[in-house]
């Protein structure tokens, strides 16, 4: 709920008609046909929904519900919206994914990384400064992704670069 109203706030603001539900887009997306040319999130870290309870995800794709099966005793929050953002892009479409770094070298998380990688669905993999994350000092990756093929994706180590450049870099990298 406090993301939907963040979210209508920076709507109304930036003169934008919206329609924003909060709920559970893995549980029960309430978007399930819709795509869209932009999608921005930030999945919420260490999240693992309970594994016994796939019928819970009734709105997620068939390949989220393949990651969620095949991830080992559980999958993460953070791997799942990653694919799922992955699939709900228009064509010419950019998602920007921010996870932890875990989900960079999982083992459980490899095939499906790999499969990303050779559909040409990542256009970069930023690993950030620890502390960007507003509630802990993990450190961070940001993922872009594209709807369009991507025939070699960026790699970009800017871990040692101070919190407080990367929001002012990050746009040169990518570019």
């Amino acid at each position: 709920p406090s993301a939907a109203s963040l979210a209508q706030v920076f709507a109304y603001l930036t003169g934008r008609d919206a329609h924003i539900v909060a709920g559970d887009s893995l549980a029960d997306d309430p978007f399930a046909d819709v795509k869209a040319d932009l999608i921005v999130c930030e999945p919420p870290l260490g999240m693992y929904p309970p594994r016994q309870d796939d019928s819970a995800l009734r709105g997620a794709s068939s390949r989220v519900m393949s990651a969620r099966r095949s991830s080992g005793p559980q999958g993460a929050a953070e791997e799942l919206f990653l694919l799922y953002a992955a699939e709900r892009l228009t064509a010419g479409g950019r998602g920007y994914i921010m996870t932890g770094t875990s989900v960079t070298y999982r083992e459980r998380f490899k095939d499906h990384r790999q499969r990303l990688v050779a559909e040409g669905r990542v256009e970069a993999v930023v690993e950030l400064p620890s502390g960007v994350f507003s509630a802990t000092r993990l450190p961070a990756a940001l993922w872009v992704l594209s709807a369009e093929k991507v025939a070699e994706p960026l790699l970009i180590d800017a871990s040692g670069q101070t919190q407080k450049s990367v929001p002012l870099r990050i746009a040169d990298w990518l570019t």
